[in-house]
């Protein structure tokens, strides 16, 4: 993976691998276009490699993106099991059990609609694309991502983070 990476993009994944290492998250926030699916795909791979498997990552984004991380997954990490809890024939019921893979991918509204189902799971990474959908801490997206038991969380964002003294 490591020739195809620009140098930014590497130091991006080492940052983020380091802040996961000592149970951290962070904000990963940079222009449209700069790859920040593959910085977090860079990230999944290393947890991988690591042995880090406390459970499944989580990858969270808009319905209009799940395509992409399919399609970013494949070409990246074609070894990684993907599991895409999306659309009403592609949902299964969720328990500590039903995911054995090493990505669940789903959207904002998919993990809002089955809230219950998520929070009887535990992942290891928590990963949410676009953040924008969840700035406002009150919306129902953000409090069902709060919601999820994760070791360690990352937010993606192309979107300028709004100040807030919340």
């Amino acid at each position: 993976m490591s020739k195809r990476l620009r140098a930014y993009q590497l130091v991006g994944i080492a940052w983020m691998w380091h802040l996961h290492q000592n149970h951290l998250g962070g904000i990963l926030a940079d222009e449209m276009g700069l790859g920040k699916t593959i910085q977090a795909i860079g990230l999944i791979l290393s947890w991988k490699a690591e042995g880090e498997f406390k459970g499944p990552c989580l990858v969270v984004a808009p319905a209009s993106l799940m395509g992409n991380w399919q399609r970013e997954l494949k070409v990246w990490a074609p070894g990684l099991n993907v599991y895409l809890h999306h659309g009403p024939t592609r949902r299964s019921k969720l328990d500590e059990d039903a995911i054995p893979e090493d990505v669940c991918l789903t959207s904002y509204s998919t993990l809002r609609n089955d809230r219950d189902q998520f929070q009887k799971c535990s992942f290891s990474l928590a990963i949410a694309d676009e953040a924008q959908h969840v700035k406002n801490r009150r919306s129902h997206a953000a409090r069902s991502l709060r919601s999820i038991a994760a070791t360690s969380r990352f937010i993606l964002t192309g979107t300028p983070i709004e100040n807030s003294i919340e």
